[in-house]
């Protein structure tokens, strides 16, 4: 009682990476301890092991609702998009206020407002590809009716009739796709099972074959995979303009375990881990405990008989 809380520390001198922290920790001090929100956004790189002497305890962080965009509208009126952020992770989405109600808030929070942005979209497609582009077109119409930007959609079977304004291309179709300088999405055989739906073409180098497009679907699209995987989110998250508050991944309250941003130290448990292995260690030592005496009652009644 009396001691400051772990958030009126962490306000003061925010930490964006964890590494570094470690790796200024002193070693020549008998003990260490570090107590840390362990927030997901903040483990950058390759992880690095936490010395033998450092007590690292994870602290759970409350949740928090910023507002990261806002777009004029017609009326008096602002879409803003809230980010709603806990430990077991983040949402974004758009709500719409009065432009009066968003005075205010830019008061307490150093946020500009923005003007519509328009997203010009071309989807390229021959006849094989048909239900792939009905499926795109039903999410982009998803999409386009739950932002405030503009979203203006060419479909054509004809490579000439791609606008040069394009920003984003999806390319539906197997026959090969010229140079180009749009961002690109397009389907690629892929060899491995599991895979998310949409991914950058880096992320599945190693399992798909090179298709030369920038965002790669590892599957023909179907109504079924496209709901199971939140496809329309993570499209959205793509092709929508982005004009992020600057404080926004230090706002990300999703947290991971301990063992999960670091590895062990010299292949060994780091210490913040050693109760933990051992609370879950006592079930199995209680159940040996009941057997042994399980056994012993079994001999002690063989010898009185």
């Amino acid at each position: 009682e009396g001691f400051p809380q772990l958030a009126d520390s962490a306000g003061i001198h925010g930490v964006e990476n964890y590494a570094p922290l470690v790796q200024k920790i002193p070693r020549n001090l008998d003990s260490v301890v570090v107590m840390s929100y362990a927030f997901a956004a903040r483990v950058k790189g390759e992880r690095i092991s936490i010395p033998k002497h450092v007590l690292w305890f994870p602290v759970e962080p409350t949740g928090s609702t910023i507002v990261v965009d806002a777009v004029r509208l017609p009326q008096d009126s602002v879409a803003i998009r809230l980010m709603a952020s806990k430990p077991t992770g983040t949402t974004l989405e758009y709500s719409t206020i009065s432009t009066h109600l968003f005075d205010r808030i830019t008061k307490a929070d150093s946020l500009s407002l923005r003007n519509p942005d328009t997203v010009t979209i071309s989807v390229y497609w021959t006849q094989d590809f048909s239900y792939d582009r009905k499926i795109i077109q039903a999410a982009i119409q998803t999409i386009s009716r739950r932002t405030p930007h503009l979203l203006k959609i060419n479909y054509t079977s004809t490579v000439s009739a791609i606008s040069p304004d394009t920003n984003f291309l999806f390319w539906l179709s197997h026959e090969p796709m010229p140079t180009t300088k749009f961002i690109t999405f397009g389907y690629s055989n892929c060899n491995a099972q599991h895979l998310p739906l949409l991914s950058s073409r880096q992320s599945l180098a190693n399992f798909c074959e090179s298709s030369g497009f920038d965002w790669v679907f590892s599957k023909r699209l179907s109504e079924e995979n496209v709901l199971q995987e939140s496809f329309m989110y993570s499209l959205g998250d793509i092709l929508l303009p982005k004009n992020s508050h600057k404080d926004a991944s230090l706002l990300d309250r999703r947290v991971l375990a301990v063992h999960s941003n670091f590895t062990n130290s010299e292949g060994e448990t780091p210490a913040s881990l050693q109760d933990e292995k051992a609370a879950s260690s006592e079930p199995v030592l209680a159940i040996l405990l009941f057997i042994t005496l399980i056994v012993e009652r079994l001999v002690a009644y063989r010898r009185n008989q």
